[in-house]
């Protein structure tokens, strides 16, 4: 009897040991699934967040690309005018040559017409004092 007491006290202590076990068992058990749930949570999270970040990369790739060509565009543009004012600069330039060159040319026919008049002046004196010789010497 003294036998059938021990393996009866062995039996409560293993029953005991066995139900800490389970109890642990299950504690862990549970712990394990309320980490793998949180965990799942926060993947999810996590891949919400970076579709977001993607989403947002996406809108500012677009928007810079747009904004670059804009930029293109007006670079362009300012470049054609740029060739317009280039060309407009070139011709007034020539146009300004011609009329240097004309006001030259101008001015050296004004000098040689005040020379000839000059000279015309010239040859009515001299002609006036012929005559007034020669109506001298005609009278005597």
């Amino acid at each position: 009897e003294n036998e059938l007491s021990e393996l009866e006290k062995r039996r409560e202590i293993f029953e005991k040991d066995w139900n800490a076990l389970k109890e642990k068992r299950d504690r862990v058990l549970k712990e394990y699934e309320d980490q793998s749930r949180l965990y799942g949570d926060d993947e999810s999270k996590l891949q919400a967040n970076i579709s977001s970040i993607k989403m947002n990369i996406q809108k500012l790739s677009c928007g810079h690309d747009m904004s670059v060509s804009i930029k293109q565009i007006d670079i362009q543009s300012e470049r054609a005018q740029l060739e317009q004012q280039k060309r407009r600069r070139c011709e007034l330039e020539e146009y300004f040559r011609r009329v240097d060159r004309d006001n030259a040319t101008k001015m050296r026919e004004e000098e040689q017409l005040r020379h000839v008049c000059e000279l015309e002046e010239q040859a009515m004196a001299l002609l006036a004092e012929g005559a007034i010789g020669l109506q001298k010497l005609w009278r005597g």
